[in-house]
């Protein structure tokens, strides 16, 4: 029942940051039942092939580069 209200809580939490300016990056330890939520800026994205600035780019745009 833990497990179950622990997954719904970290579900919550990341729909509720994805609204922010900043990617949620949630982690949670099975052991400890330990939530930490670090925040990553978001990027603009590609207006081209629509990837994040900070990935890498498709394979087939790769290959074109």
């Amino acid at each position: 029942a833990a497990a179950i209200a622990c997954a719904q809580c970290v579900s919550f939490l990341a729909g509720a940051l994805q609204h922010c300016a900043f990617d949620a990056v949630i982690e949670l330890d099975p052991v400890t039942i330990d939530l930490s939520i670090g925040r990553v800026l978001k990027l603009p994205r590609c207006e081209v092939c629509g990837f994040r600035t900070d990935a890498a780019p498709p394979p087939a745009v790769r290959d074109w580069l």
